[in-house]
């Protein structure tokens, strides 16, 4: 006959390998941490998300206001305004960081993008339109 207390070191282990799985499962189930605020004064606000949009993808500006950019996510974002002649950086950050920048383009209709390798092909496009 076995007695239970060769059971007993059986019962601790799956106890922490359960207690372990549970850990491991909250912690892949996306960001616990809150996304950053804002930089203040800020004009007009674009949150880059992880699955790779931005939010809103139509932004209106003035030349010259400051563009906010968020990263609600744990990836790194940018934004970048195309123009006829360059890509004008506007503003970048890390995962769950917060930056901004100025716009300084003319007057016009253009398409922002994140240029970090394939988050322009997986849609982190949008229009802004700078007045």
């Amino acid at each position: 006959m076995t007695s239970r207390s060769a059971f007993r070191p059986l019962a601790r282990l799956a106890l922490v390998a359960v207690l372990g799985l549970g850990g491991t499962a909250a912690a892949c189930s996306g960001d616990q941490a809150a996304p950053p605020q804002p930089p203040p004064g800020v004009e007009a606000v674009v949150t880059g998300t992880n699955a790779f949009e931005f939010v809103p993808a139509d932004v209106e500006v003035d030349e010259g206001d400051r563009l906010g950019l968020v990263c609600e996510g744990s990836l790194p974002h940018n934004l970048l305004i195309e123009t006829p002649t360059e890509d004008v950086v506007v503003a970048e950050c890390g995962g769950l960081e917060a930056a901004e920048g100025v716009v300084e383009v003319p007057p016009g209709d253009y398409e922002f993008f994140c240029n970090i390798p394939g988050h322009r092909e997986a849609g982190m496009v949008g229009t802004i339109v700078v007045n």
